[in-house]
């Protein structure tokens, strides 16, 4: 099977999560953070939940400084009058304010127990941070070294992936080549683009990230329905389903590397590779032509005992 054109391991066909599926796991970080608890106690005075937004829910927010940027804090009553506070925070920048690597767990658990410390100039939740509910979680793997990243993300954009999301593929308007494909639903969602043009070249030339925006139906299916449930395991097993889900996780490679491949097997004629060849090539640009029954088993065949997966445009 070729290399994966993420830079790790291709992806098995085993369908049970385990961390040995990224290579290494070291990869694996957090990106974003909110959690939510009941309130205990009020302490900026102008901070109440006195507005209705469209839900019919009282909110306000507020925010607090801090290194690497703000929390992000939102008051809010249930409709059984209950008051909550959502806080959200980017551990990432917390650890490291000027940079663009992802914060590993332990450091992300620290930073944000560090800033749920910090509420308490505007409010004291009624939670600990450990048993603070998980609202939304922003987990990620960052690639190095990923050649031509625009053109792999072209290519997976046409990979089989699940029924259980949309997909779409964008284009930033300021970079031709800055494509970014999404796949996901209400849940949750999860993305693939290039960081170094995100970060405008903060990030190394080659840098993908694959990144994974779970809301609350995701992390309960993943078993991280609050802060103390966040373990490497369960975070890898999610990022893990979600890989293989969006399809994001299938092999790509070009046109040409099979070319050479076929042209050594000495149980296809010239005559045979030419239309095999040809058929791939039209299937690469979203073209199937109408062959008969037997002439596409025999080609499925060819392909599968090449193993060749989807290809991008040469």
């Amino acid at each position: 099977m070729p290399p994966d054109p993420l830079g790790g391991r291709p992806p098995s066909t085993n369908s049970v999560p385990t961390t040995s599926k990224f290579d290494p796991i070291d990869r694996l970080g957090i990106d974003w953070l909110s959690v939510t608890s009941e309130v205990g106690r009020i302490v900026d005075a102008d901070l109440r939940p006195d507005r209705a937004n469209r839900d019919g829910k009282g909110l306000t927010s507020g925010r607090v400084p801090l290194r690497g940027g703000l929390i992000q804090v939102r008051v809010w009553t249930d409709p059984r009058g209950r008051q909550w506070v959502t806080m959200q925070v980017n551990p990432s920048r917390v650890v490291d304010p000027e940079g663009w690597e992802l914060a590993r767990l332990p450091q992300a658990e620290v930073a944000l127990a560090w800033a749920w410390a910090h509420l308490d100039t505007l409010v004291v939740p009624r939670r600990s941070v450990s048993s603070a509910k998980l609202s939304r979680l922003d987990a990620a793997v960052d690639f190095r070294d990923v050649l031509l990243p625009a053109r792999c993300i072209r290519a997976l954009a046409d990979a089989p992936a699940s029924r259980h999301g949309r997909r779409r593929l964008v284009w930033a308007a300021h970079r031709p080549d800055g494509a970014t494909l999404y796949w996901g639903n209400k849940s949750g969602e999860v993305r693939i683009y290039d960081k170094h043009i995100e970060t405008d070249g903060r990030a190394p030339r080659g840098a993908v990230r694959f990144e994974v925006e779970a809301h609350r139906p995701w992390c309960e299916q993943a078993r991280l329905s609050e802060v103390g449930d966040l373990t490497m395991e369960r975070l890898a097993a999610l990022v893990w389903r979600k890989w293989e889900d969006s399809g994001m996780g299938t092999p790509v490679t070009s046109l040409h590397q099979w070319m050479v491949d076929l042209a050594a097997d000495p149980e296809i004629t010239d005559a045979k590779l030419r239309s095999v060849v040809g058929d791939l090539v039209m299937r690469s640009h979203g073209v199937k032509l109408p062959i008969s029954p037997n002439t596409e088993r025999e080609y499925e065949g060819i392909i599968k005992r090449h193993g060749i997966p989807r290809l991008s445009h040469p």
